[in-house]
């Protein structure tokens, strides 16, 4: 539970949003767009009024949790919205380094809601008997957090979902400043579930009262068109690819591949051929079994190299691998993951139709720069091979 907590922000950065922006144009990392010089704006002015935010007592934040009142004006939220591509997660991250303090955290949305489920199931937390373990938790994170930054801002089923919502519900009225990214509207959120809508709507809109929606409306999906790795995506998976990937795998660890166990908890997920740094794995023995963010970070974590293969074309009567196949590659991208894969077909037709395709789109996003010469070229294990 302290590291969900304590969590806080590196060494501030001394220059401002805008400084940053413009070093990042100056030194050629980014391209002039419009539609990004004004979400910059937007951060901008968000960050002060950040940082001009008073310390909280702590009876103070307790009472305001458990009154479920929101002490000043409302504006203590942003979700950044667009479509795939289009620079949110940069100009995100460029603006949690420009807040020149610690009490700040960036994370993953979905890593950020494991956190929450575990340390709802911890003994500390479970023993004490709180009439409402999750407005502790958000008393406990809003101690030492001004700021909080989730990236990928998403809600995929309603099991999660309500816990999702409460938690940003009571954050913000907890005072927390907190930026979001989604290719999702939040009118959007779930609208093919009758029951979900009933349920979530009323938390929905009490959330977006004192959320500001900014649409990052850039033309260009900037992970595309790259320069591609070789080997980095093949199609079809057959005889050649698997000798290929035999290959990387040698030339990634010394050490002959075994069988392994990732701990996730009081449970193990299985890793049938395992090395030094790498993970070689089957689509269906990650995406076909019940598996969830918590295996994808654990696997993440481990192994800084994983190769996937056998990817199937995803048909709407496989929504659950579809989803899967979502959440592992979000995790795999946000670790900053080598991936090597096989598949019957490309990224971009790899889910055509079917529920949450439009969230998919993301995950071709990724791929498509997770297999770029780039993202393999990036410093890190040294290899001849992609």
């Amino acid at each position: 539970m302290k590291d969900l907590v304590m969590h806080n922000g590196a060494t501030p950065t001394p220059c401002g949003l805008k400084a940053l922006y413009r070093e990042a144009l100056a030194s050629g990392r980014l391209e002039p767009d419009a539609a990004q010089e004004e979400c910059v704006d937007v951060l901008d002015a968000f960050g002060r009024d950040a940082t001009q935010q008073t310390s909280h007592s702590t009876l103070g934040l307790r009472v305001t949790i458990r009154r479920r009142a929101i002490r000043s004006a409302p504006g203590r939220g942003l979700y950044l919205l667009g479509e795939v591509g289009r620079g949110k997660t940069m100009l995100m991250d460029l603006f949690f380094d420009s807040l020149d303090f610690r009490q700040k955290r960036r994370v993953h949305f979905h890593e950020f809601m494991q956190e929450i489920l575990k340390a709802l199931n911890s003994p500390q937390l479970r023993q004490k008997r709180y009439d409402d373990p999750l407005a502790e938790l958000a008393w406990r994170i809003a101690l030492h957090n001004r700021v909080l930054c989730f990236d990928e801002f998403q809600l995929n089923d309603m099991s999660d979902a309500v816990v999702n919502l409460r938690i940003i519900d009571l954050l913000l009225t907890a005072g927390v400043h907190i930026v979001m990214t989604s290719n999702t509207h939040p009118d959007a959120l779930l609208q093919h579930n009758r029951q979900a809508q009933t349920t979530i709507r009323p938390l929905i809109t009490r959330i977006m009262a004192h959320v500001r929606v900014i649409t990052l409306a850039a033309q260009r999906d900037y992970r595309r068109a790259r320069d591609m790795a070789e080997n980095a995506w093949r199609v079809p998976p057959d005889a050649e690819s698997r000798e290929i990937f035999s290959r990387i795998f040698r030339e990634v660890s010394p050490s002959e591949p075994s069988r392994a166990q990732l701990q996730i908890g009081s449970r193990q997920f299985p890793i049938a051929c395992s090395g030094d740094g790498v993970a070689r794995c089957q689509f269906t023995e990650l995406c076909s079994v019940m598996s969830g963010t918590a295996e994808f970070i654990a696997l993440a974590a481990r192994y800084p190299v994983v190769m996937i293969e056998s990817i199937p074309q995803l048909s709407p009567d496989r929504y659950d691998e579809a989803l899967r196949f979502i959440r592992l590659i979000d995790v795999l991208y946000e670790n900053g993951t080598r991936l090597y894969a096989s598949s019957d077909v490309w990224p971009k037709d790899l889910y055509p139709a079917g529920e949450n395709v439009t969230a998919f789109q993301r995950t071709i996003s990724r791929l498509e720069e997770m297999r770029s010469r780039s993202w393999h070229d990036r410093p890190g294990i040294s290899m001849s091979q992609g």
